[in-house]
Formats: C-alpha cells, structure tokens, sequence
C-alpha cells in the first residue's frame, strides 16, 4: 500500500520533481518513522527497475523523484488533451468536434479516481479530480442540450443525479431536457423533488439558477427552446453543421512522399467531377490509419462542408466489427442529427444519410475495414466527395475505387523515422546508433517495428492511432523476418499482430511464437 501512495504521487505529477520529503508525507502523513528517506529510496528502486530503461523512467533528479510518461502513456495526461481540445473547438465554433472530444475524455474514466489507495493526500487529490470529471460531464451535457440532444440525455442525467444529488447544475440540465422533450409535468414534478432534497438535507431552498428555470416553465417561454434550432422569428430551422472528427495527425509522421503526391493528385484531378473513392490497403502496421489521417488533414481545406471518420474495428483484437447501421448513426450524429431522429431501421437511415450528405462536398475517412459490405452503403455519390478506406486487403467489391497499396519503408525513411521518434541526440549515442543501423537495414522494415527502439523497456504496450485506451489494436506484423542481423526473436514483436494480440509485446530476443 505504501509503494501504491509512492507510485501515485509520482503519476499525479509525472514529468515533474517530486520532493522526498512530500512522498514521505503522501506516504505517513504526520506518523513518518525516522527510517522514512531510505524506504522512500528502496519503494522508488523496485518499480524502477521493473519498468526497465536503463533507470530513465523514473530518474533522481535533485531534491527527489521525476516519472517520465510520455503524453500517450497516462490517461490523466490523454484526458487533459481531450478537454484541452474540446475547449478550442468550442471556441473555433465547432460543437460536435467538443462533442466528440468530451465523449473521448470520459470513456478514459473507469470508476473512482485513485480507487483503493486511502492517505489524506492521496485522497485530496482523488477528489480533485472526480470534480474535474463532474464538471466535464456537465459540460458535455450542456453542450448535447444545446445541440438538440434532449430526449437522448434523460436516463443518463437521472443516473447522475443519483450519484452526485447536491449538484443543482445536473438537476437544472435534467429538468431542461424533460422540458424539451415536451414532459412538462415531469419537468415540475422534478424540481419539487430537488427542491424538497435541498430543504431537508441542507435546509436551503434551490439556488437562482433552478428557480428561474422553474418560473420559465411554468410561463412555457420560448427562451426555453433549445437555442441551436431557433431563429429570430422564433421558428425552428434544420442546422447545417460542418463538422471536423478527424483524429490527431502524428507529429512524427515520416517518408510515403510518393504516395501523398499521388493522391492528392486524384483528389484535385476529381473535384466537382465524381465522388472518387480511394482504397489504402497494406499489412498490419504498415501505417495505413496514420497514412490516411496525415492526408486527409492536409486535403481538409478542399472540404468545406466538413470531414468525417469512422473506425469500423475491422481487425481490432477483443472487439466487434462495427454494424452499419451503427456507423451511419455515429455518422448522422456527428453531421448534427439530433438521437431522437435517427431511423431505427438500416434502410431509413441509409436514406436519410444520403440527404444529409446531399449537396456538400464531403471528406469520409473509413478506418479499420472488413470487407466491402461495410462501406458500401455509406459512400457519397456526390461530386466533390472523397472517400478514403483502410483495410489490410485491397477491397475488390468496391466498384471505381482506386487501389493505393502501401509498401514497406525504405532504409531512409525507416531512419528517419527514428529520428523524429526518439531523437537525433540519442541516435548520436554508440548504442543507439549501432541499434539503429540494424534495425533499418534489417529486411521488411515498417513503421511500427522502426518505433520499437524509442520504447524503452523492450515490454511495451501499443495504443492505437488516435483512441483511447482500451481500444488497442496490433500494431505489427511481419513475415520472414529472420536475417544475418538479427536475431529471430525479435520477430516475436512482430507475430503478435496475426495472432490479434495487443497486451504487452515479448521481450526483446523471446522465443519467436508459432
């Protein structure tokens, strides 16, 4: 218990010095023995040496302790980029974007955070952020109330309100959707209850913002109406929403010149005359997802009307394939439809989708295809609108699509890469050096084995191209990848992805599996 207090002041504060002297503190408190120091020293060498790296995942630097996580490592990190996102959308003007990115943020919860580790500290800051994680809800709430999404929040709100009874914010968003899903008599029936639950357990009466909205309710003013379907005139009007869901674009994305230029070739060749579909196809990690992500935010800005995307968990280990009905709901959704009116029935929301997409010039991005059966129905037949697919297999089914097969790296881009990856300074080092060279010359290199040296330990856990963990994924896989320099356990990291693994890869010189 006290190595998880240790480990846990470290997370909460990864990349920064801890002092000795507050990991004492988030450890014993007030009762520290004397002997505290040097059991801090030992709590910080056994994780230290378990997490390998040559000691560089958790260096001594100074005073005390600094845990080095990069961005994708910590879901409180991922969190805090997802909020940070959602915050610009909003601003950028762009609801279903921080929509989306909200959404993304949550699904990193998983219960209480910091659940079972107790100390005053540690319990201070588990609070901290279950109020960071409340407030995001909220906001998120606010944000689907304003953008028609009423009828769809009612179980969820009253879920929350169970939870966290004394936040009038929660009980104000409920009352409000009731409204707007035209149960009025419900609406007041739940303020009473509010009402009543303040006076008896807090002997307060609810604060101005529940009473207005109480007053507004019972005038039934028009104020209440949900604002992104109002006009002046006061009469209701379809919203045209532009959106972005693209994910994150790596930072270190490197080499596929030739492929880049060519299609963005077809895509200048082919606006305003077809809807042109474009087919990437190549072996696990290969770089299909991040290929096809990299281009479409570089053509974005030929695409007014918005750019969509799709992952359909075609070959994600653990997880099923997404039904088509889902996908096109998830895409309706993100094009503005409010839940209430999605069909229910496949063929209704096949329809409708192609109303929606009628008129605009479109990106669609479908991720982590199966077959042809899965895209068929979804692509625009618009001119203007571009279609892009990934799959490991050229998708034969889809007629006039265009086939765009990646390869393998070459020894210079492969290079390169890990140079972007880990830097050119730890290259310039002996080790590194000769590791690299190997691993660049070595027959068959691809993007996720060239990432394999910056992962420090040799154990490393994949996270899949923009989600959220919990949704991994393989991440490579290679064929033949015995050779002079090097040796065939290391095709190990490689054989996980036929096998659908996407847990913590063999170590490095591992038996190779069948």
């Amino acid at each position: 218990m006290r190595q998880q207090r240790v480990m846990a002041t470290l997370l909460l504060e990864s990349n920064r010095i801890i002092p000795v002297s507050r990991l004492v503190q988030a450890t014993w408190g007030e009762a520290a023995p004397a002997t505290a120091h040097h059991q801090i020293r030992k709590m910080v060498a056994d994780p230290r040496n378990r997490l390998g790296g040559d000691g560089q995942s958790i260096v001594t630097d100074g005073p005390g302790y600094r845990l080095v996580v990069e961005e994708d490592q910590l879901d409180l990190r991922l969190f805090d980029i997802r909020t940070r996102r959602a915050g610009e959308a909003e601003k950028s003007g762009l609801p279903v974007n921080a929509m989306t990115e909200l959404q993304e943020a949550l699904v990193l919860w998983t219960g209480q955070a910091l659940s079972g580790i107790d100390g005053p500290v540690i319990r201070a800051a588990a609070e901290l952020l279950d109020e960071r994680r409340v407030a995001v809800t909220e906001r998120l709430m606010d944000l689907r109330l304003t953008h028609g999404h009423a009828r769809d929040l009612i179980s969820d709100l009253r879920a929350l309100v169970s939870e966290h009874p004394l936040r009038e914010t929660l009980w104000t968003q409920l009352i409000l959707a009731l409204y707007r899903s035209n149960r009025h008599a419900e609406a007041l029936r739940t303020y009473e209850d509010v009402r009543c639950l303040l006076a008896d357990e807090l002997g307060v009466d609810p604060g101005i913002e529940l009473m207005k909205l109480h007053e507004l309710i019972l005038r039934n003013d028009p104020a209440l109406d949900c604002p992104s379907r109002r006009t002046k005139s006061g009469i209701s009007v379809p919203v045209r929403v532009r959106p972005c869901a693209l994910p994150y674009d790596v930072p270190d994305f490197t080499g596929r010149e030739a492929e880049l230029q060519r299609l963005t070739s077809m895509v200048a060749e082919n606006v305003d005359r077809t809807a042109l579909i474009v087919s990437i196809d190549g072996m696990a990690g290969i770089g299909k997802t991040a290929f096809a992500v990299h281009a479409a935010h570089k053509l974005a800005q030929l695409f007014p009307d918005g750019q969509l995307f799709v992952d359909f968990n075609g070959f994600t280990p653990g997880r099923k394939p997404i039904p088509v009905a889902e996908a096109i709901a998830t895409l309706l959704s993100t094009l503005g439809v409010p839940d209430g009116e999605i069909p229910h029935d496949l063929q209704g929301r096949i329809a409708m989708w192609r109303m929606k997409t009628a008129g605009r010039r479109l990106l669609l991005l479908l991720d982590n295809t199966a077959d042809a059966a899965q895209v068929l129905p979804l692509l625009p037949g618009m001119p203007g609108c571009v279609t892009l697919i990934t799959s490991r297999a050229p998708l034969s089914g889809v007629d006039g699509a265009v086939l765009l097969s990646l390869e393998l790296l070459t020894p210079d881009e492969s290079r390169a890469l890990l140079e972007r990856v880990v830097g050119t300074m730890r290259l310039a080092t002996e080790r590194d050096r000769n590791d690299a060279d190997r691993d660049v010359r070595a027959p068959a290199p691809c993007p996720a084995y060239c990432r394999r040296p910056a992962q420090q330990p040799s154990t490393v856990e994949c996270r899949p191209h923009g989600r959220p963990p919990g949704e991994r994924t393989a991440a490579a896989e290679r064929a033949g990848c015995g050779g002079p320099e090097r040796p065939r356990g290391d095709c190990a990291f490689l054989r996980f992805a036929e096998a659908g693994s996407a847990t913590a890869l063999p170590p490095v010189g591992a038996a190779p599996r069948a």
